[in-house]
């Protein structure tokens, strides 16, 4: 008995994938030609049956004989686990009270470089002005009368 040669289904299967020839081979790593020629039978028929035999024999997928990272899809993480990856370390310790900050003292009038009046070096020391002396005399309004 004559057992059929097996038949490429490379053009059926890229068709039903709404793909060209170029797509196709762009997406693979092969030349648009090469993927021509496997569509038409030529070269590469013989060592996918052989490859598909090797998958039987050792019960396995055809990804399972390589391991490629480029198609070794990494891990997905939960919206939470993302973020909790951008997140600052937490301290590991509890943080030092910050120092209180120490008001700038007020910017005093200057006559002269140098020199300060005695009011404004003891308002900025934080010492009461003495309080001025009182007019000898005070004038009565007057009455028109």
């Amino acid at each position: 008995m004559h057992t059929p040669e097996p038949r490429s289904r490379i053009a059926e299967l890229r068709k039903a994938a709404g793909l060209t020839q170029l797509q196709l081979s762009q997406r693979v790593g092969v030349t648009e030609t090469t993927i021509a020629n496997w569509e038409r039978g030529r070269g590469g028929l013989d060592w996918i049956v052989k490859l598909i035999r090797l998958c039987d024999a050792l019960n396995c997928n055809l990804k399972d004989l390589i391991e490629d990272p480029a198609t070794t899809a990494a891990p997905l993480l939960s919206l939470e686990e993302a973020q909790a990856l951008m997140r600052p370390p937490a301290p590991t310790h509890p943080p030092a009270a910050e120092p209180e900050a120490i008001a700038p003292l007020p910017a005093a009038p200057v006559a002269e470089p140098n020199t300060l009046s005695l009011s404004d070096a003891q308002r900025l020391m934080g010492s009461p002005a003495p309080e001025p002396a009182p007019e000898a005399t005070q004038q009565q309004p007057r009455s028109i009368g």
